[in-house]
């Protein structure tokens, strides 16, 4: 809904880190790999197994990898809850501490020449080397999909690849 803070990651994740371990002065390094820990015990138990976390925020790393098949399997798990399932689908907010602003996700841009009627949210993401990736999700006539889209080389290009997926599979 809002661009990455990676600042917020790394809070949010020292945060998580110390209760994990039950250590309110953890230092920050520390709690943040806790927080990964957790995660890729989390990944494991969705049966994303050739998944692991190494920070984060989804910067490189070498011991940060994953795979279009893992990450569907953890959005899948994300839209199971409603309240992720509403946020990523708002095509933009209005809170007062985060300003009006709109989605990432083009596809849910009413005034986007990418919009699509169908699409429900999901996450937007680029790094240098994984290119432009979109976890996309749509629901048509009660059929929920999510495609995966990994390493796009332009940022239009995702748009399109998605809207194109969603097309060809309601199709079938």
């Amino acid at each position: 809904l809002i661009p990455s803070g990676n600042d917020a990651a790394y809070t949010i994740a020292a945060n998580i880190g110390r209760q994990l371990a039950g250590d309110a002065n953890l230092k920050a390094q520390a709690a943040v790999n806790k927080f990964c820990d957790q995660m890729n015990t989390t990944a494991a138990a969705l049966g994303a197994i050739h998944t692991h976390f190494s920070n984060p925020d989804g910067l490189p790393d070498d011991n940060h990898y994953t795979t279009a098949n893992d990450i569907l399997k953890i959005a899948v798990k994300a839209m199971s809850y409603p309240q992720i399932a509403q946020t990523v689908s708002m095509p933009r907010t209005t809170d007062p501490q985060l300003g009006a602003r709109a989605n990432t996700n083009l596809l849910l841009d009413p005034t986007s020449v990418y919009y699509y009627a169908y699409a429900t949210g999901m996450k937007t993401g680029f790094t240098d080397d994984a290119g432009y990736c979109l976890a996309v999700s749509a629901n048509k006539d009660g059929r929920e999909l999510i495609a995966i889209l990994m390493g796009s080389e332009n940022v239009l290009g995702r748009w399109e690849d998605a809207r194109g997926l969603m097309e060809l599979a309601y199709r079938e």
